[in-house]
């Protein structure tokens, strides 16, 4: 598939995902309590220091239950600050009634001053997931800019949190685009198996 190929197939998943989880969110008021009922306790098991959630915008599933229970799980929460058009996020330190900093396109985050952490587990909200581990996400590349320097510094566990309804058979993936570990829905938790990330 071509540059221009792939943009367009992204740009019009995108749109129709955004309709659909846009419908969905709106039946579904408790679609973060019941992610948070299917998060995968092995995930809770493997010793997570530093767990990464989001603050919502955009119908985006409601990361405050898992990132409770992480939080009870020993783990350190943080929550992903812009420093640049094209680089990736950093992490800074939140806890919950923590002020918060509206930046661009709503987006919520920690003062400046908090401190600087490195997630070993990173929340990511998506407009649409394959079992692949493949995630489309607004068009910037944060998260995939993101998760590859945090690989490339060590392990690091993705999880994709979505609506079920925003599953499609394959996500169009160019070489840039990272793999998700793990994806949670409402109804299912989803672990992807390495040969489909290879």
């Amino acid at each position: 598939m071509t540059d221009d190929a792939l943009t367009d197939a992204k740009a019009q998943l995108r749109q129709e995902m955004r309709t659909r989880r846009a419908r969905e969110a709106r039946q579904m008021s408790k679609a973060g309590e019941a992610v948070a009922y299917r998060f995968p306790r092995a995930l809770m098991s493997q010793g997570v220091s530093v767990a990464a959630g989001y603050a919502p915008i955009n119908d985006e599933i409601e990361p405050g239950g898992v990132m409770s229970m992480l939080l009870h799980g020993g783990a350190q929460l943080a929550l992903p600050c812009m420093v640049g058009r094209d680089q990736p996020l950093v992490f800074r330190a939140f806890s919950f009634g923590d002020p918060l900093r509206k930046v661009g396109f709503g987006v919520l985050e920690p003062l400046e001053d908090a401190a600087e952490l490195r997630p070993d587990l990173v929340l990511a909200p998506l407009l649409a997931y394959d079992l692949f581990g493949g995630r489309l996400g607004y068009g910037g590349g944060y998260y995939d800019r993101t998760l590859a320097a945090l690989r490339a510094q060590g392990p690091v566990i993705a999880v994709g949190l979505a609506y079920e309804i925003n599953r499609v058979e394959r996500v169009p993936m160019g070489p840039a685009d990272q793999r998700l570990d793990w994806i949670v829905t409402e109804a299912a938790s989803y672990e992807v198996a390495q040969s489909a990330k290879d």
